[in-house]
């Protein structure tokens, strides 16, 4: 189960700052993919949407988000493990009970909700006394298939009830407009037992009568004012109040001639509209609903409290006056900061309490890409069905107090880089000379010791695929070419039904692939079925560096290059005694050689001389020529 239990948990980054987004996912579905319904012609188009809403997300950077059209707590938490910063994020969810779609609202934020969700399961007849929808046929019931209610109580803000709801599509059909008000009386019953500000927001699939939209929609029903009817509900204000009428809209159909609507809604009561610093829609977050692979029909809308929500406070302006306590003036900034204003790498952008400028957070970048710590050891292509398991191998040069700022990303086919990472890893320490291991479709059958499971992702790779690993949005290490462009490039480092491993002291790769730098054996499995009993096994782990001397010390001491002169000097001294030794090898052969002529020359000589006596022929002329010769 991977939905989050309340925990008083806050993981705010400023705690003077509280936003709220409410935002359509579209379909976010990952195990039930093929519902009824679904745009998903296959999985990887599903983990596709999944990678670009985690892309959204980061760019809302919402303190709480009421998410709709999601599958369960195991999409999202897909979705998380994919964002910049999902480690500050919980899942939090009720069942609901659209059994036709499987969609469902969930509760998505850095705060945890008091206790857990709740949702009201009372059932209204419709059509309701007094409906406005013209709906003649036989009376039924209906409830909120989709909706929760959430208790906060939040630091520096007054206690509220956050609803999130997902009514009944289609505005301008008579009978789901007739069960929509029934649903919208179910809601306000709810709220009315409240004693709390209360914020109702999501998607109503209703337009507001009171503020026409972009193109100047007119309700049939009367949702909107019967979720104001309660004594709790009667003073809320929509947030669409605050925007002309040509920016009210969260929804657009069509392509050539877009048609925009306004039915996504956020009703706040107006405790928290007093201390509200920014309301509206994100327009400049939305790709174009048109393009292939667009992230979503809807647009977010926002409510943000407290950025500048009293005199002086976080974020205001300082140059007039004093900032309150514990705030101080940053006068380079121009307005109020914490007095802890350091930068630090858990601030992210937005942030009042870490307001870096763009200089200094490159400085950060490039200082951490100097000062490399995680690198890529190992990748397999494994000898199974579709080269499973696939897995990574990953080695700590120094400490990682956070593993969850470094990812990765597949670049397939030659296609060149993506934009960005693909998958952050979960949130870890990591300590120094220990090996991660990275598994893509795990399995059992092939036995390789896993070390630390950093994370298991849906990201695919085959034998042909270049891989980078990211410190945040920064490469600090590759393998393989993300731009070959034909089949002698490619085989530079095709590793496929097979591993690569990284040599011993060679040097991370942040601006390009280095071949010499790695091991390939491709088709290394041969018929094994294991690591163990592969034709050339993967080597885990291992000895990467000399000695302790690390790859720091090795590239920026003095000793290493000490160390590299004695080495050097060594192998010259091995190489002249083994000279010297051959060379008296061989004189000392040359001169049994010529020893062992000379006497057999002089045995030859006596035997000689023992036959010129036996023949009596010391006084013949022609051997005494032959003597002579």
């Amino acid at each position: 189960d991977v939905c989050d239990l309340p925990t008083n948990g806050d993981r705010r980054p400023d705690k003077h700052r509280l936003k709220i987004v409410t935002f359509n996912m579209y379909w976010l579905f990952l195990e039930n993919w093929k519902v009824n319904g679904s745009p998903w012609s296959s999985l990887s188009d599903a983990k596709a949407h999944i990678k670009e809403m985690a892309q959204e997300l980061d760019q809302l950077d919402a303190d709480i988000f009421v998410l709709q059209e999601v599958e369960d707590c195991g999409a999202l938490a897909a979705v998380k493990q994919q964002m910049r910063a999902g480690s500050q994020y919980k899942v939090f969810f009720v069942q609901g009970k659209d059994y036709a779609t499987g969609q469902d609202v969930v509760l998505f934020s850095r705060v945890d909700p008091e206790e857990r969700l709740t949702r009201s399961d009372e059932y209204i007849e419709y059509p309701i006394a007094g409906s406005n929808c013209g709906f003649d046929g036989e009376k039924d019931d209906t409830s909120v298939s989709k909706h929760f209610f959430a208790k906060f109580n939040v630091e520096n803000f007054p206690k509220f009830l956050l609803v999130g709801v997902h009514f009944i599509a289609y505005p301008t059909d008579v009978e789901r407009c007739a069960k929509r008000e029934a649903q919208a009386t179910v809601i306000a019953n709810a709220v009315a037992q409240s004693d709390r500000p209360v914020i109702i927001t999501g998607d109503f699939n209703d337009y507001n009568g009171d503020l026409p939209d972009a193109s100047n929609s007119r309700p049939i029903s009367k949702t909107i004012q019967i979720l104001k009817s309660s004594p709790n509900g009667a003073s809320l204000k929509s947030t669409a109040e605050f925007a002309a009428q040509e920016d009210r809209f969260s929804y657009c159909s069509g392509c050539s001639r877009p048609r925009c609507n306004q039915i996504d809604h956020m009703l706040v009561a107006p405790e928290l509209i007093d201390i509200a610093d920014d309301i509206g829609s994100t327009f400049e977050n939305r790709v174009q609903q048109c393009r292939m692979g667009y992230a979503s029909d809807h647009y977010p809308l926002s409510i943000t409290l407290g950025l500048c929500g009293g005199s002086n406070g976080a974020g205001c302006p300082c140059n007039e006056g004093e900032c309150a306590a514990p705030l101080k003036c940053d006068e380079k900034k121009n307005y109020c900061v914490y007095a802890d204003n350091d930068c630090a790498d858990t601030n992210i952008k937005g942030s009042y309490k870490c307001q870096c400028i763009a200089e200094e957070r490159k400085r950060n970048v490039e200082e951490v890409k100097q000062d490399q710590t995680l690198i890529i050891t190992g990748v397999i292509d494994g000898p199974l069905s579709g080269g499973t398991p696939k897995a990574l191998e990953l080695y700590a040069l120094e400490t990682i107090p956070d593993l969850s700022l470094y990812g990765l990303s597949v670049s397939n086919n030659g296609g060149g880089l993506d934009e960005a990472r693909e998958v952050r890893f979960d949130q870890q320490t990591v300590e120094k000379g220990k090996f991660i291991y990275v598994f893509i479709e795990p399995t059992d059958e092939v036995d390789i010791t896993v070390v630390s499971r950093a994370m298991q992702s849906g990201v695919a790779f085959n034998g042909d695929d270049s891989i980078e690993l990211y410190y945040e949005n920064v490469i600090i290490d590759r393998f393989g070419d993300a731009d070959w462009a034909d089949s002698s490039a490619e085989a530079n480092f095709n590793y496929q039904d097979g591993w690569v491993k990284r040599k011993q002291c060679t040097n991370a790769d942040p601006t390009k692939y280095v071949a010499s730098h790695w091991t390939i054996e491709r088709n290394a499995w041969g018929s094994g079925r294991t690591n163990n009993d592969a034709s050339k096994s993967f080597p885990v782990g291992g000895k990467l560096f000399d000695d302790v001397k690390d790859l720091q010390q090795q590239q920026n001491k003095p000793l290493a290059l000490r160390r590299h002169l004695q080495l050097l000097l060594y192998r010259m001294a091995v190489v002249m005694i083994n000279y010297n030794v051959l060379i008296m090898f061989v004189n000392v052969k040359l001169v049994l050689v010529v020893a062992n002529v000379v006497i057999m020359i002089l045995v030859k000589r006596v035997e000689l001389q023992r036959c010129v006596k036996i023949l009596n022929l010391e006084n013949d002329a022609s051997f005494k020529y032959l003597r002579l010769r």
